[in-house]
């Protein structure tokens, strides 16, 4: 497991929210007491009113394997991830 994926991955399992990038779109990833979600960022940001995409999971090793990012999962995404920020 390379840095990135085992950061991401312990930040979650924590609670923590984590923001990223990839190829130009901006998502979230968040827990709630419906589980733990990924979102992508809505049209004009997020203070916009807009509507994002929201995805939940059980836990976060279901997030980690079954999360889409457009057509590709996740996991198979890592070279183009950018984390922009962990709080």
């Amino acid at each position: 497991m390379n840095d990135k994926i085992k950061e991401f991955y312990e930040s979650i399992s924590l609670g923590l929210e984590i923001e990223f990038s990839y190829v130009g779109v901006f998502y979230f990833v968040g827990h709630d007491d419906s589980g733990w979600y990924i979102e992508n960022m809505p049209e004009g940001g997020w203070n916009s009113g807009g509507m994002s995409d929201r995805e939940y999971f059980n836990s976060p090793d279901e997030l980690m394997d079954y999360a889409k990012l457009g057509e590709k999962h996740l996991k198979n995404c890592w070279d183009d991830v950018d984390i922009t920020e962990i709080c």
